[in-house]
């Protein structure tokens, strides 16, 4: 069932949210691989419970005209860069796993908070960080946010560190 921290607990869905489930990330790949993975036509992937897959791999225009590497999906042939391991190898719409349908509602808020933390705009100049032109109620409400959004991080990264020490019997 999942503990509360997990962001499973209480869900009638049995389904796996999407950041649960394991996924092959292309450009990672890409990364640590030397860029070797975009000059090929072909993935060889190999899972130890099934057979090994061979997935198509096309490149699409990217910025400044540069060639990125994608999976061609095995189901629908759409390109993607990240592909889902559930009963088959397939993207996303395949799985039938939307991000918006299928994201623990901790991650979610995680991502708002990441959201709202990357749009605060913060002069270190000026009297209290407020930028030019910025009214101060504005201001305030921005500020209040940025540090609600920060606390909600941190505390749900502390939660996370103190059920590993749990887990692992150490203390802080």
């Amino acid at each position: 069932m999942g503990s509360i921290f997990s962001g499973n607990f209480g869900r009638r869905n049995k389904r796996p949210y999407l950041d649960e489930l394991k996924r092959i990330h292309l450009p990672r790949i890409v990364g640590a691989s030397g860029g070797e993975i975009a000059k090929k036509c072909t993935a060889a992937i190999y899972r130890h419970d099934q057979r090994d897959h061979y997935i198509a791999v096309t490149h699409a225009r990217g910025g400044c005209f540069a060639a990125v590497a994608r999976f061609v999906c095995p189901e629908c042939e759409r390109r993607c860069a990240v592909l889902y391991i559930a009963e088959s190898l397939s993207c996303y719409r395949c799985a039938g796993n939307y991000r918006c349908q299928s994201e623990s509602p901790a991650r979610r808020a995680e991502r708002r908070a990441n959201k709202i933390l990357s749009e605060v705009k913060y002069d270190y100049r000026r009297l209290e960080g407020k930028i030019a032109w910025r009214r101060w109620k504005t201001h305030a409400v921005v500020k209040s946010k940025a540090v609600e959004a920060a606390s909600l991080i941190f505390g749900r990264h502390k939660n996370v560190i103190e059920s590993l020490h749990r887990i692992i019997g150490t203390n802080p």
